[in-house]
Parts: C-alpha cells; sequence; structure tokens
C-alpha cells in the first residue's frame, strides 16, 4: 500500500488494534456514565459520598495491584489479554445491565461493577501500547506523535528535550 496513507489503512493489525479499542473505550466510557447517572438519580441518600466512593472504587485497582498487573501483561500475549479484558467486561457490563433490568440494582454492585471495569481497564490500557509496539513497524510509530512506542517502552518521556525516567515499580502505597 501507499506510504500516504493513514497508517490504520496500511497496516491490518493496526487497523484492528484501533477498531478494537475505540469500541471499547466508548462502550466502557458509557457504562461508566449510565452508572454515574444511576448513582445521582436513584442512590437513596448520601448521592456525594455514593459518587466519590465510585470515583475511588474507579481509582483503586490501578494503585492497588501495580505489580501483579505488570507481571500479568509481561507474561502474556497482548492480542489474548486485550480479548481477554474485553470479553470478562462485556460480560460484567451484560451482567449488571441484567441485574438493573430485574431492578435489583444498588450500591455496593455499583461500586463492585466499577471497581472490576476499572482493573480491567489498568490491564487492558498497558497491554495496548504492548499490542501498538508489536503490531506497527518502528518507522511508523511517528504516526502516533510522542507515544509509549517511540518513547522506547521503557518508561521514559520526554519533555522538552529533558529525560525523565518512571519507574512505577518503587511506588509504594502506605495505607495507614
Amino acid at each position: 500500500m501507499e506510504a500516504g496513507l493513514p497508517l490504520i489503512l496500511r497496516n491490518r493489525d493496526m487497523a484492528l488494534i484501533w477498531t478494537g479499542q475505540a469500541l471499547s473505550q466508548a462502550g466502557t466510557r458509557m457504562y461508566q456514565i449510565a452508572l454515574l447517572w444511576w448513582i445521582v438519580t436513584r442512590a437513596a441518600t448520601g448521592t456525594g459520598l455514593s459518587l466519590g466512593l465510585f470515583m475511588v472504587a474507579g481509582a483503586l485497582p490501578a494503585i492497588l495491584f501495580v505489580r501483579p498487573i505488570g507481571r500479568l501483561i509481561d507474561s502474556r500475549r497482548a492480542k489474548a489479554l486485550l480479548v481477554a479484558c474485553d470479553s470478562l467486561c462485556f460480560a460484567l457490563v451484560l451482567g449488571v445491565g441484567f441485574i438493573f433490568a430485574q431492578s435489583y440494582l444498588n450500591l455496593p454492585v455499583v461500586l463492585a461493577s466499577g471497581f472490576l471495569v476499572a482493573g480491567l481497564a489498568a490491564i487492558f490500557d498497558p497491554t495496548l501500547n504492548k499490542a501498538l509496539s508489536q503490531a506497527v513497524p518502528p518507522g511508523d510509530s511517528t504516526a502516533f506523535g510522542r507515544t509509549a512506542i517511540d518513547a522506547g517502552m521503557d518508561g521514559r518521556a520526554t519533555a522538552d528535550g529533558k529525560e525523565a525516567v518512571l519507574n512505577a515499580s518503587d511506588l509504594r502505597v502506605n495505607c495507614p
């Protein structure tokens, strides 16, 4: 194919990854908005507290499980992990939809599903970077601008010509 065409038209793997990621992100965001709307309109009391708990539940998996997630991503094929995460997320959303249809949806179910979806996203997002680095030839990585692909996938990022090394494994979370 022509070099002047966009990368997703030149590279079949990139087109599949991009399409899957776009659909996955759209579905996840719509689901999160629906849960937030449910909290605002249906939560019996303490809407502010309920929204705060939902936001915390969505942030915790990436913080609490950074090391096991990293080991999981390093030990598995990116494509299989992406498909597994999206399939599990689909099943979870379908289950919550069924619970909602039966009028059994409550705040603990919403918080648990928010936590689980965020946990799957914490696996999916870095796995996506791994999949892109495997699917796109090095010369084509510039099509994404400054991304993890052309930053070397080693935790290095450049800003204003200065290099900062980020090492997530040094992050320590201390809970009282």
